[in-house]
């Protein structure tokens, strides 16, 4: 009988423990639905970005979404609320009327069935910016709302340009 107990005692510990990650993988749903989530909201946001639909992508962001990118150590723009927000894009399509960005979802997953995070790499070319990268790694973490999913908040990062041959 010890033995039997000896074996079974750890399977049941374990079962305990494994059993509240099941039950919050369920509740939150697969990463593959999470990676098809943040791919189309990927998707729509390019659209819009290269649409220059200034309207469409600040009704994307919460009212009190929060916007950092950053180079290295260097916080390069905050941006806090969807109206500051709403202005950058303003002035980056009035200042670069070419520009283009191109994004890919690498990661995904749900923190909560109402919290999504994602990873992603970008890119922007055509801007007449010339002081700062056009590419590097992103975080945006969204919340779902009444009928859809809102970005409360999103963290750039950019790659610094490498000088070949130095």
């Amino acid at each position: 009988m010890r033995t039997f107990t000896t074996l079974i005692a750890p399977i049941v510990a374990l079962s305990l423990l494994v059993a509240p990650v099941a039950a919050q993988q369920q509740e939150t749903g697969s990463g593959e639905e999470a990676m098809q989530l943040a791919r189309e909201q990927t998707e729509s946001y390019v659209a819009a970005y290269n649409a220059h639909d200034v309207a469409a992508l600040a009704t994307r962001y919460t009212p009190d979404a929060d916007w950092i990118s950053s180079l290295g150590d260097e916080v390069i723009t905050h941006h806090e609320g969807r109206a500051a927000i709403e202005q950058f894009y303003r002035e980056t399509f009035a200042n670069s009327p070419q520009i283009r960005a191109q994004l890919t979802t690498e990661h995904a997953r749900f923190v909560t069935p109402d919290v999504l995070v994602s990873d992603l790499t970008w890119s922007v070319t055509n801007s007449t910016r010339t002081d700062r990268p056009s590419r590097g790694r992103g975080t945006v973490v969204s919340l779902r709302g009444d009928d859809r999913w809102m970005t409360c908040c999103v963290r750039l990062v950019m790659t610094p340009p490498t000088n070949a041959g130095r």
